[in-house]
């Protein structure tokens, strides 16, 4: 599943797969602070540079928490040299306020990887 709330960035993406073989994939426009999707309905939310694009994080975070199932990953990736980056510590409160624990991360020349997780449900 691939959301972005520009279609062209979509279509850009989707022939880039297909260019590839792929085609076990589908498109949604929408916006990351109201994703059209069910509670529960992902085991995991992958964003790469996106966070910092976003007008209202905290709401977008929030989410993240509710379409993941419990026991289900966030993973936010941030770029060095980005200048919408998001920091690790505004990441950190951001999951926490959205009811999700931190997980580890991941810190590469360019690249650092944060990953949080929905707790499982007590019974």
């Amino acid at each position: 599943m691939l959301l972005d709330v520009q279609a062209s960035m979509l279509e850009m993406a989707a022939k880039r797969l297909e260019k590839y073989g792929l085609a076990n994939f589908t498109t949604v426009t929408g916006m990351a602070e109201s994703l059209p999707f069910s509670e529960g309905a992902f085991d995991v939310v992958l964003m790469v540079t996106v966070l910092g694009e976003v007008p209202d994080r905290a709401a977008a975070v929030k989410e993240v928490a509710r379409v993941l199932r419990p026991g289900g990953r966030f993973s936010s990736t941030e770029a060095a040299g980005d200048p919408d980056r998001v920091s690790g510590a505004e990441l950190d409160e951001l999951a926490a306020l959205a009811g999700l624990t931190k997980g580890a991360s991941w810190q590469g020349l360019l690249v650092q990887t944060f990953n949080y997780d929905k707790p499982l449900e007590h019974m």
